[in-house]
């Protein structure tokens, strides 16, 4: 008896462990993704290398600043749903039996 809760324990622990390194893993990757969009940012806001910098970029500065703050924006606020679906994913309910779905039978005196 005492073994079946040590395996489910043991079970439980590695399950909870995995689930901690999705997390700690899906974080990394939306902090990295996030500050590709907010270093630019930061450039366009301070006009560092403002020399090298394409002509329409110059022109149109305060559009692209304004979608790279929108896009930082929809990452945070994302953030923790994708999170939570990347370390809690939920098996979809039934049997998990296939299911063939089989041709319908026609008669042919039914056609006419």
């Amino acid at each position: 008896m005492s073994r079946k809760r040590n395996s489910k324990r043991s079970q439980f622990n590695k399950e909870k462990e995995i689930r901690e390194q999705i997390a700690q893993r899906t974080t990394r990757n939306i902090v990295i993704l996030s500050l590709l969009f907010i270093v630019p940012c930061i450039f366009l806001l301070l006009n560092i290398g403002e020399s090298i910098y394409p002509s329409w970029v110059i022109t149109n500065r305060s559009q692209i600043i304004g979608i790279l703050i929108l896009c930082i924006t929809v990452i945070i606020l994302s953030a923790p749903l994708v999170i939570e679906v990347n370390s809690n994913s939920r098996k979809f309910s039934g049997n998990n039996k296939r299911v063939l779905c089989k041709k319908p039978f026609i008669n042919s005196q039914n056609l006419g």
